[in-house]
């Protein structure tokens, strides 16, 4: 069953990558919201959040050549009601994913930097495991993060910049400290997270994945991340496969009664 799942994952993902190559952002923005509103992720929606976006005109740490990428922060506690959902595997990242390069800065501080981001936050959103997780950091910002550098280009402060985004249909939940954009986003019980206006998560997030079902293409994902990117034994594996059809045989369960 090992190869079937390699085989499934390998298939989802270069789907997955199909998908996020012709996706664009959607709809229009809601007005952009103060720090001090708690999120709210809507029904049958476990998690929100925001994906922070430095423009590089703060000062000190936060003063880059170009914008780049702080972390995907889940709201919880008092910042808003996501859940907290832990990873299959909680080690900290084996790479310095590509988002997280920064020019001038030495590789050590990269990777605490990015070792950081993980168990502050990471570690709380449904990802797989650490790589899955950055790997959607990464994918997310992309687009962003070009609309921010021609902004910068154009000579736009932040607030310009947070207002080109809005125009490109990337959703600015609040203007952060130390010149950063904060951008809504949410996920479904999957983990994969999405950017989408706050208005819109149970529209966005809370079908598929808020009923709590693990699919068979998630589970393949989450196996082959394991596999792929920690070194796991065939067992580790066997471990999570199990875990899944678990959740997903408890779901089931649970619609029989009346």
């Amino acid at each position: 069953w090992l190869a079937a799942v390699f085989v499934a994952a390998s298939l989802l993902g270069r789907s997955r990558a199909r998908e996020d190559s012709r996706a664009s952002p959607g709809g229009s923005c809601s007005a952009m919201r103060g720090r001090a509103q708690r999120m709210d992720c809507g029904a049958g929606v476990p998690l929100c959040g925001v994906l922070t976006l430095e423009t590089g005109l703060g000062f000190g740490a936060y003063r880059h050549s170009k914008p780049g990428v702080h972390g995907l922060w889940p709201q919880v506690g008092g910042y808003g009601n996501s859940k907290c959902m832990r990873p299959l595997s909680a080690s900290a990242p084996s790479q310095l994913h590509t988002c997280y390069e920064e020019p001038g800065a030495s590789h050590g501080h990269q990777v605490r930097f990015q070792s950081h981001e993980w168990l502050q936050h990471g570690v709380c959103a449904g990802a797989a495991d650490a790589e899955d997780f950055f790997r959607q950091v990464c994918d997310l910002s992309s687009g962003p993060l070009r609309v921010m550098a021609r902004a910068r280009a154009a000579g736009m402060d932040t607030m310009d910049a947070a207002e080109q985004l809005q125009r490109s249909g990337y959703c600015v939940w609040a203007l952060g400290n130390h010149a950063q954009i904060e951008l809504s986003a949410c996920a479904g019980a999957d983990g994969r997270w999405k950017l989408a206006d706050a208005s819109g998560f149970e529209r966005v997030c809370g079908s598929v994945g808020g009923s709590g079902v693990a699919t068979a293409a998630t589970k393949a994902a989450a196996a082959k991340n394991v596999l792929d990117n920690r070194a796991a034994s065939a067992h580790e594996a066997t471990t999570i496969m199990m875990h899944a059809d678990s959740v997903a045989l408890t779901t089931h369960e649970a619609t029989k009664v009346p």
